[in-house]
């Protein structure tokens, strides 16, 4: 990964909005626009067609249900794959959407009660009879979507990293005799893109632990350093211990830019906040952000935007 291209990262929905912009939707969910190369690429869609009126609330022309490149699925959960049929029946020649393996497999949560179902809300075959193109990434064969811009599947357990999330499951069967499955996220994917500072890492929710992610992504792209990690870290029920772990790993590995919302959880951004050498505000983020500094963390609200 040696090319040294421009990328804008907007997030047309996450939990959170900026004052400023009332006329944006929120809700449990995230979905960033990246724009490189003269290529659009839709990184997850929330729950719902929320991030389509945030999108035309923004500015952001020609429509994406007329000029979209692709759209990458982060992992299938409900709160990033909503979106899709919403997606699909305002494009009239439907659209590639590249899912990791199993993404359309029937998923719970203990979290939400037993047996809640919080994965994709419908079925492949219906995204597939409203035209949508669905590519499955395979471990260890990274994609490059666009000039630069490469998703990422097969993340790995590290073994001093991050163990098997926890409190998610699937079922051995879809019968009587189902059982309960722990569910690992094996279809979790991410987006990297080779800017001329280093590696941006796209994150939906970083499941299977993100610093197993970003040594799957030190060691895939060994040719230049992780210089920003923008999305959902999954750090909501984190303990303290491993808070302070996971802040003192992120300033070893000398991140210069954390753009974190979402799954992250208001106690890990402050602390994450805290915990950098020049920590700067980590309130939720609007319109265009001023330039980077060393240890910078900031909230990707509703609206954020910025150019690496």
């Amino acid at each position: 990964m040696t090319r040294r291209l421009s990328l804008r990262i907007t997030t047309l929905l996450e939990n959170t909005v900026l004052p400023e912009y009332p006329d944006l939707l929120s809700e449990h969910g995230l979905s960033f626009l990246l724009e490189t190369g003269g290529k659009r690429i839709l990184f997850d869609t929330g729950q719902s067609g929320a991030f389509l009126h945030n999108a035309e609330k923004l500015g952001i022309t020609p429509p994406l249900s007329r000029d979209l490149d692709a759209v990458v699925l982060s992992h299938g959960h409900y709160d990033h794959a909503g979106g899709l049929m919403a997606l699909a029946g305002a494009s009239a020649g439907g659209f590639d959407l590249y899912t990791g393996a199993g993404a359309f497999t029937p998923r719970f949560s203990e979290r939400k009660g037993a047996g809640a179902s919080i994965g994709i809300p419908f079925l492949r075959e219906e995204l597939e009879a409203c035209g949508v193109r669905i590519h499955e990434s395979l471990p260890g064969t990274e994609i490059e979507i666009a000039p630069g811009l490469f998703i990422c599947p097969g993340i790995p357990f590290h073994p001093k990293g991050e163990p098997p999330p926890r409190g998610f499951f699937t079922l051995t069967d879809t019968g009587p005799a189902a059982k309960p499955l722990p569910d690992e996220f094996p279809d979790e994917q991410i987006c990297c893109f080779a800017s001329q500072n280093g590696t941006v890492v796209i994150s939906g929710c970083a499941h299977r632990g993100i610093l197993n992610t970003l040594r799957y992504v030190s060691a895939r792209f060994p040719d230049q350093p992780v210089y920003a990690v923008l999305g959902g870290l999954h750090l909501l029920d984190a303990g303290p211990v491993h808070l302070q772990y996971v802040a003192a790993e992120l300033d070893r590995m000398n991140i210069r830019f954390l753009g974190i919302g979402h799954c992250t959880g208001a106690r890990a951004v402050r602390l994450l906040a805290a915990s950098r050498r020049n920590p700067a505000s980590s309130g939720e983020a609007g319109g265009e952000a001023g330039p980077l500094s060393h240890g910078r963390v900031c909230a990707v609200g509703g609206g954020f935007s910025m150019d690496f």
